[in-house]
């Protein structure tokens, strides 16, 4: 069963039924990646997470890369997003084959924009949001312990959409 998960600390900037804010970060190239420009293409999928070093992060990245193929048919953009530099961000995405965006929030400034509460009072938050291609906010999914059910979340929001 889907579980639709919202607290109240989300409720000013990333919350179910509004336009998600807008931010640019880089990514592992050092590109800049804007969050609207993926508007009108499909459903997104923006995962914040601790650390790419971290053994639940590094599974819920890997997770995602699994279904990359599975979320494309739906013309779904995944994003993840971790203070972690872009140089990381690199090393990543290279010895994973990574085929989605790694963004580098360094400043933790887009995470405290959307509002992602911190875990265990001091760890960076696991959340995923699932937009719309309006970037409606659809379905958001918090959960610290579960990196790759993020993704299994990521999947079955993004057939909902579609279904629609």
């Amino acid at each position: 069963m889907l579980l639709l998960m919202c607290s109240l600390s989300l409720a000013q900037n990333a919350v179910i039924g509004e336009i998600a804010p807008d931010f640019t970060l880089q990514d592992s190239n050092d590109d800049p990646t804007t969050l609207s420009s993926f508007y009108n293409i499909g459903p997104i999928v923006v995962f914040f997470y601790p650390n790419d070093a971290t053994k639940i992060c590094h599974k819920e990245i890997l997770a995602f890369r699994n279904l990359t193929d599975e979320l494309e048919k739906y013309n779904t953009t995944i994003i993840g997003i971790s203070s972690n530099s872009v140089a990381e961000h690199n090393d990543t995405v290279v010895n994973n084959d990574i085929k989605y965006k790694l963004l580098t929030d360094f400043d933790n400034k887009v995470r405290k924009q959307w509002k992602v509460p911190r875990s265990l009072l001091f760890f960076p938050g696991r959340v995923t949001y699932i937009l719309d291609k309006e970037g409606v906010v659809r379905y958001i999914h918090k959960d610290l312990l579960d990196g790759p059910g993020h993704a299994d979340f990521a999947l079955t929001a993004v057939k909902l959409i579609a279904k629609e």
